[in-house]
């Protein structure tokens, strides 16, 4: 199993559905990204992935599954100290097929600076009311 952990600034500007809020990837192992078969293709560019079609062939995998990982945090411009996870997405990818088998999305209330910046919110797309009342980092990881 692979863990691969994104951020809004290290993001590949490849999302599936743009501000829908929907747990799905922002990013994919870039390395692989450009080795996909058309019928590979074809599945994870049902999904929005259209740049997808212009990848070639997709090598055995070692892995059967991935877990694609794509966090969103408090943010500032000047940055805020300490940044703090608001939303927490997993994909659960077949290593085979390519398919997204399942999700796992929730939004988190942060602590340190519970009151979302407006950069924060245009960055993101996450407005104050998607995390008040949510559960906190240390609870969503249980």
């Amino acid at each position: 199993m692979i863990v691969l952990v994104g951020s809004t600034t290290a993001r590949l500007q490849l999302r599936l559905l743009p501000r829908s809020r929907t747990p799905l990837l922002s990013f994919l192992l870039f390395g692989v990204f450009q080795r996909y078969s058309s019928t590979k293709t074809g599945k994870l560019a049902s999904h929005g992935f259209a740049s997808m079609a212009a990848m070639s062939s997709f090598p055995p995998q070692r892995y059967h599954y991935f877990l694609v990982l794509d966090f969103e945090a408090t943010c500032d411009k000047p940055q805020i100290h300490p940044q703090e996870i608001i939303e927490f997405p997993i994909l659960k990818l077949n290593g085979r097929t390519m398919e997204i088998e399942s999700t796992f999305h929730m939004y988190v209330q942060p602590v340190v600076h519970p009151q979302l910046t407006p950069f924060c919110t245009e960055l993101t797309g996450i407005i104050q009311a998607m995390v008040d009342g949510q559960p906190s980092l240390q609870q969503v990881l249980e």
